[in-house]
């Protein structure tokens, strides 16, 4: 058993699987901001405040949380958006 490590060499610098905002918020965001029709810059912002603060705590905390399954999912597919990858359990 023991503790597997990701080299950091093996970490990809940028990918949308990597972090928890782009992993979980900003999905939610899109898809709620695109329900509303903002007319001004002031309106879109004020839309986003509001849609921000309805996002659960606890559904951005699981997401924080599951970064070392991202991080592994993201190495297995070289960078490429993990999404598409089936869930494994990684130990």
């Amino acid at each position: 058993m023991g503790i597997k490590t990701i080299l950091f060499t093996d970490v990809p610098t940028k990918s949308s699987d990597e972090s928890p905002i782009d992993f979980c918020a900003f999905g939610l965001l899109k898809s709620t901001l695109s329900e509303r029709r903002s007319t001004t810059i002031c309106s879109l912002w004020k839309s986003v405040l509001e849609e921000r603060d309805k996002i659960p705590h606890p559904m951005l905390q699981k997401a924080k949380l599951s970064w070392k399954l991202r991080y592994r999912k993201i190495v297995k597919s070289k960078g490429y958006q993990s999404e598409h990858i089936k869930h494994e359990k990684f130990m």
